[in-house]
C-alpha cells in the first residue's frame, strides 16, 4: 500500500523517495561546503546502480526542488550544473 504524501511534498511535487534523497544530497553538500557537485556526481553518491532512466529524472526533479526552496544553489558553469 502506498504512503500518503504530506502537505509539504504535495506542495513541492515530490514523494517519500524523492525527499530521502533531497536530504541525502543536502547533507553531502552541507558537509563540504567548499565544493560542488554536478548531478552526475550527485546521482553516484546517493542512487543505486544501475539506475533507470525514470528514477534519474525523478531525481533531476528532487535536485531542481532543493534549488527553488532556496536550500542549495544551482550554477551553470559550462554545460553543466553544479550544486
Amino acid at each position: 500500500m502506498a504512503i500518503p504524501l504530506s502537505e509539504r511534498q504535495f506542495e513541492l511535487g515530490i514523494d517519500q523517495e524523492m525527499e530521502n534523497w533531497m536530504r541525502q544530497v543536502y547533507e553531502l553538500l552541507a558537509e563540504h561546503r567548499e565544493l560542488a557537485y554536478s548531478q552526475g556526481e550527485l546521482q553516484q553518491a546517493v542512487l543505486d546502480k544501475p539506475t533507470p532512466v525514470t528514477k534519474l529524472q525523478k531525481f533531476g526533479r528532487a535536485l531542481d526542488v532543493l534549488a527553488e526552496v532556496r536550500a542549495v544553489e544551482k550554477r551553470w558553469v559550462g554545460d553543466t550544473d553544479y550544486y
